[in-house]
């Protein structure tokens, strides 16, 4: 499925339980300029103790996850530099308030980044941020993940003009061999 409307959400669907934005961080109270054009209503927010502004990308998707591959392309519409950005993702239960699961190792070629995978927690905050580019690292570090049953790769591709999240399944064998045991038993 093709979706050329573009989705003023905070937040957008990657499965039923799993969702993620595009966040930048700029200094509080510094004027924003900004495409008209995707200036939705709730995608600027200061944070709580004032030191910064947080500004979410609306976006648009391609494809569904079931079907084998999604893609979500956020539209940049802040001109100001930022100081930096991440994705935050977002684990939601249904009606039964379970979170999906999904396990995350961050890989670059057959070496895992992080030492143990990260998920949600049930009694914690159903986010996990992730720093994108600007902050502490300058591109996206690919991660693999099973969501609702499915194995994908998470990659970015970045531009000027867009952020594109890439949301594909792969096969066991895709997955780097020292993380099947991660994935064997869920």
């Amino acid at each position: 499925m093709v979706n050329n409307v573009v989705c003023g959400n905070k937040f957008h669907k990657i499965s039923d339980g799993l969702s993620v934005a595009l966040e930048a961080t700029f200094s509080s109270g510094e004027s924003l300029g900004f495409s008209k054009e995707f200036a939705f209503p709730g995608l600027i927010y200061p944070s709580h103790e004032g030191l910064v502004t947080r500004v979410y990308h609306p976006a648009r998707a391609e494809g569904d996850l079931n079907n084998g591959d999604l893609r979500i392309i956020f539209v940049p519409w802040v001109t100001n530099e930022a100081q930096f950005h991440r994705l935050v993702l977002r684990g939601k239960g249904g009606e039964s308030k379970n979170i999906t699961f999904a396990r995350f190792p961050r890989v670059v070629g057959d070496k895992t980044i992080d030492e143990k995978t990260f998920g949600f927690a049930p009694n914690k905050a159903p986010f996990i941020n992730l720093d994108f580019f600007g902050k502490r690292t300058d591109e996206f570090v690919p991660l693999f993940a099973k969501i609702d049953g499915h194995l994908v790769k998470i990659e970015a591709k970045i531009n000027e003009d867009e952020v594109v999240l890439l949301i594909n399944k792969v096969g066991r064998t895709d997955v780097p061999a020292h993380l099947n045991a991660t994935y064997a038993t869920v």
